[in-house]
């Protein structure tokens, strides 16, 4: 395996688990409560990695929900962000999923 064909795979599986815990999260937010620690954490965590994986989008998503989060801001405002972000991911899930075919 080359290093780029490794890189490529290190990529697809960060996302791959990012929409996954994305998911988790939409499924867990509740409109009655306010968002748990596990939402801060991961959006400091994202904040922190999407862009070591070369996606800044992650990087500013993160931080915006990390900013939602510490301001209270409406369970459904988090939501929007968090799907859009998901969108985003799977979008570029299937980019590089679509370059690799381009190239093999």
């Amino acid at each position: 395996m080359s290093f780029y064909d490794e890189i490529k795979e290190l990529r697809l599986q960060y996302l791959e688990s990012l929409i996954n815990e994305i998911d988790q999260h939409l499924s867990s937010l509740s409109y009655d409560k306010l968002p748990s620690d596990k939402l801060r954490d991961f959006a400091h965590r994202i904040k922190g990695s999407g862009a070591s994986y070369g996606f800044d989008f992650i990087t500013n998503k993160g931080s915006m929900i990390s900013e939602m989060v510490k301001a209270f801001k409406k369970v459904d405002e988090i939501k929007k962000v968090l799907l859009s972000l998901r969108e985003e991911c799977d979008a570029s899930l299937k980019s590089i999923k679509l370059q690799g075919d381009k190239n093999g």
